[in-house]
């Protein structure tokens, strides 16, 4: 039997993934824990420090986080391999979809990046990409066409 359950006592959230009887993923977290690594979150680009070339965004969490150029470029601009300056990429005011990379630290807020990605068991989810990539923890070749021939 397959199922996925999920437990909160004493302060800790655990949800766990068991698979033909057999617990296969565990995860476990503190309620109280601050860490926002992977949390995705809708932001508004408060600065744009051309010097810097960066932004800083209200991501509503705390202080406003840091938005390296090169995180914030389109797909478009990532292939076009040119540099773009952060003003031809942002503009105050501007809303973007972003994901935590890095935590906040001491008096730094915390760094993110527009390039979302999503892990799951096989697969990681990278929706403003066209690349299909498949875990290397799938070994068998024709398993690995049929998930790249769904992808397509």
């Amino acid at each position: 039997m397959n199922y996925i359950f999920i437990s909160s006592k004493d302060g800790i959230n655990r949800i766990g993934l068991v698979e033909e009887g057999r617990l296969v993923e565990y995860y476990m977290e503190e309620k109280d824990s601050e860490k926002i690594v992977g949390n995705i979150y809708r932001a508004r680009v408060e600065n744009v420090l051309r010097g810097m070339n960066a932004a800083f965004v209200n991501i509503g969490v705390g202080k406003n986080a840091y938005l390296y150029v090169k995180d914030a470029y389109s797909r478009e601009q990532l292939l076009s391999k040119k540099n773009y300056p952060i003003d031809q990429v942002l503009k105050s005011g501007d809303e973007v979809i972003v994901q935590v990379v890095k935590e906040a630290l001491g008096t730094k807020g915390p760094k993110v990046t527009t390039h979302i990605s999503i892990p799951g068991r096989y697969i990681v989810l990278t929706p403003y990409s066209r690349d299909i990539n498949i875990s290397r923890k799938i070994k068998e070749s024709e398993e690995v066409k049929r998930l790249k021939k769904i992808g397509h």
